[in-house]
């Protein structure tokens, strides 16, 4: 009776041992993944990152051909805001131009654009609380350095964000 209690006991401890040794390389084998992403990204990464990074700064910068980089208008002044390729979405609560100031701090809601049509007019003196719906108050414009973000969403057929750019600093004064 002694001898086949040892031998079970032997039998456990040898089972204890392999899974032991199956958590253990888990846990290695884990650890050296986890520390493979953590590692720095090489020369060619980084070029490879800087250069995706700088596309999609290029892509959002290049959406308008009005307001101008360093162009000056008027408060007060009607002017057009004009893209270079038109939103292909209709527009509603969509479209939307927005005006920024120099920190990306939202100022006010410009106005939505049509699907089709690239240009809007803009009072620069006015704008808009919210971009959409009844009851938007007027914002007033005060003199400063801004950039006109727009954001065309496909709100009626639910595939949301299209296109989302900005223009480069203008000056309103």
């Amino acid at each position: 009776m002694k001898n086949i209690l040892n031998r079970g006991i032997g039998t456990v401890w040898i089972i204890i041992i392999i899974v032991l040794a199956i958590v253990i390389l888990f846990v290695l084998n884990n650890k050296k993944d986890d520390s493979s992403t953590n590692l720095p990204l090489t020369e060619n990464e980084q070029e490879e990152q800087q250069g995706e990074e700088q596309q999609n700064q290029d892509e959002i910068a290049s959406c308008f051909t009005s307001p101008q980089s360093g162009a000056t208008w008027g408060i007060g002044s009607t002017q057009t805001i004009t893209l270079k390729n038109a939103p292909i979405n209709d527009s509603h609560c969509s479209n939307n131009f927005s005006l920024v100031d120099q920190n990306n701090n939202f100022v006010g809601n410009i106005g939505m654009s049509e699907k089709g049509n690239p240009s809007i007019g803009w009072d620069t003196s006015t704008l808009y609380d919210t971009s959409c719906g009844t009851g938007a108050n007027l914002v007033p414009v005060t003199v400063g350095t801004y950039k006109i973000k727009f954001n065309e969403s496909d709100t009626i057929n639910g595939t949301g964000q299209a296109i989302f750019c900005e223009s480069d600093l203008f000056t309103i004064q």
